[in-house]
């Protein structure tokens, strides 16, 4: 019995490779990690029990070196890939931490947490439990994400949604970016946004509850939902407005970007 015990640890801290491609049986929740440089990545989650790693060139050799239930993947021994194209299917419920200089990234069905770091490349989320991303240049669009998100940019585009269920939590920082929404706000929602001179629009289901509030310098803001206390002065509102009543808050400031409320 012992030594079958040792002989599954073995198998489970050795890496596992093939030359381009390398695969790993694993057991309940991990976090996969993985960098690259310019490498375009693709992330799938999957019924099955194992991570799957592959890159274009087959003469890199891959490996998934596990620590516990951390599993980093490396290329020819190192932790960061230059270039090329990578395909990651892990188990869904997979934590995943992912970083890139400018290569772009794409995550479906993932089921689990994605904390993503990108400078100018673009990021693409539909289908984790919450969403981390963070870029310099890089457009981000998430979408099938009922869990928090927290989105920061300095010049990119955000698109977010739709986003199912009425508790949508979102942060959003950015400089010159836009943000895009669609979703429902009502009972324990939190929306902040925050913007130097990008453009907020929030498109609304008609069965939402909350209270707005907006600070700015010389934005503008368009009300397509027929808010109700509306009172609008050079700063924004004098006092939070209301849709429905009130149940969920959205939080917005902007120095010279306009917000917008629309109903979806």
């Amino acid at each position: 019995m012992r030594g079958a015990v040792l002989l599954a640890a073995l198998l489970w801290a050795a890496p596992a490779t093939a030359g381009g491609s390398a695969t790993t049986a694993v057991a309940g929740v991990v976090t996969v990690q993985l960098e690259t440089i310019s490498a375009d990545v693709h992330v799938k989650g999957t019924a099955a029990h194992k991570v799957t790693l592959s890159v274009d060139d087959s003469d890199i050799q891959v490996a998934l070196v596990a620590h516990g239930d951390r599993i980093e993947a490396t290329f020819d021994g190192r932790r960061k890939l230059r270039s090329g194209e990578v395909h990651l299917e892990v188990p869904t419920g997979t934590r995943l931490e992912l970083s890139t200089v400018s290569g772009d990234v794409g995550v479906e069905r993932l089921g689990g947490e994605a904390y993503l770091h990108s400078l100018s490349g673009d990021v693409h989320v539909d289908g984790a439990s919450r969403a981390d991303v963070q870029t310099i240049s890089g457009d981000v669009v998430v979408k099938g994400t009922a869990g928090a998100m927290r989105i920061k940019t300095v010049s990119g585009d955000a698109r977010v949604g739709p986003v199912p269920g009425p508790a949508a939590e979102l942060q959003f920082e950015t400089t010159s970016g836009d943000l895009v929404w669609s979703g429902a706000c009502g009972p324990h929602c939190r929306i902040t946004a925050a913007s130097v001179s990008g453009d907020l629009s929030l498109s609304l289901d008609p069965r939402s509850s909350f209270e707005l509030r907006y600070q700015t310098y010389s934005g503008d803001l368009e009300d397509h939902l027929g808010l109700s206390g509306v009172s609008l002065s050079r700063r924004g509102l004098d006092r939070p407005a209301r849709y429905g009543a009130g149940d969920g808050v959205i939080d917005c400031k902007t120095f010279s970007g306009d917000l917008g409320l629309s109903r979806r």
